[in-house]
C-alpha cells in the first residue's frame, strides 16, 4: 500500500524491493542492486545509452563495486526518488548488515537538484535499529491500535471480490474464517482461530486455481 501511495506523486520515481526468506540463498546485496538498476532504466530509458558507453562498451561487470558506483550517477540525474526495501529482516544478519552499509549512502547523493529518499521496513531486529539508530524510525508497534484497523480495512478490501464472485459457493463462515485468519497472521499469529484449517486450505487452493466460476445469476 505505501508503494501504490508513492506511485500516485507522478514527479517522483519509485523503486522498491520485497526480501523475502526464499531468496536468502541469493547475493542479496547483488540482487538488490541490480534491481534497482534495472527499474531506474526502465522508468528513464535515455540513461541506458550512458549505461552503455560508459559501463558495458568498456566491458566493465555488474559487480556490486561497479554498480555501487553507478546508481548514486544513474540518481543524481532525477530530481525525485523513493527508495522502499520491504522485509529486510528476512535475511541473515551479514545480509542486513551489508544492505544497510551500501544503501544508505544512497540518499545522500550530492546534488542540489536531486532529492533521494529510502524507506527501510523491518521488525525490530537490534542489528537492523543500531544501523538506522541515527536515522528517523517510526516505530508501528507502538501505534498498535491504528496498524490493526488498517490490516483489518485492507483485508476486507481485498475479499470483498472473493466474497462477490465465490460467497455463494464458498460458504460465509468459511470466508469469514479465512479473513479472521490473514488478520491474525498478519499481527504475528500462526495459528488460524475458530476456522477449520482443512476447510480453508481447501478454499484458498481452489480459488488460487479458479475451481470456482463466478455465478451469473
Amino acid at each position: 500500500m505505501i508503494i501504490r501511495f508513492l506511485q500516485q506523486d507522478k514527479h517522483s520515481t519509485i523503486l522498491y524491493y520485497f526480501c523475502t526468506y526464499d531468496s536468502s540463498k541469493l547475493n542479496n546485496c547483488s540482487h538488490i542492486l541490480r534491481s534497482l538498476t534495472a527499474q531506474i532504466l526502465r522508468s528513464h530509458r535515455d540513461l541506458a545509452v550512458f549505461v552503455y558507453d560508459n559501463y558495458i562498451r568498456p566491458g566493465y561487470t555488474s559487480s556490486i563495486l561497479q554498480l555501487k558506483k553507478l546508481i548514486p550517477t544513474l540518481l543524481s540525474s532525477i530530481p525525485s526518488v523513493r527508495i522502499v526495501i520491504d522485509g529486510l529482516d528476512e535475511f541473515e544478519q551479514k545480509d542486513q548488515k551489508q544492505i544497510l552499509s551500501d544503501l544508505i549512502p544512497f540518499a545522500s547523493v550530492q546534488n542540489s537538484n536531486a532529492v533521494c529518499k529510502i524507506l527501510f521496513a523491518s521488525r525490530d531486529i537490534p542489528t537492523i535499529a543500531g544501523h538506522l539508530s541515527k536515522q528517523t524510525i517510526v516505530c508501528l508497534s507502538e501505534e498498535r491500535e491504528p496498524v490493526t484497523q488498517g490490516i483489518r480495512s485492507y483485508v476486507s478490501h481485498r475479499l470483498g471480490e472473493i466474497r462477490l464472485n465465490f460467497g455463494a459457493k464458498i460458504g460465509g463462515e468459511v470466508m469469514d474464517g479465512v479473513e479472521r485468519n490473514l488478520i491474525e497472521k498478519a499481527e504475528g499469529n500462526r495459528q488460524p482461530k475458530n476456522i477449520n484449517s482443512k476447510s480453508l486450505t481447501l478454499c484458498l487452493r481452489h480459488v488460487s486455481m479458479g475451481a470456482f466460476s463466478p455465478s451469473h445469476s
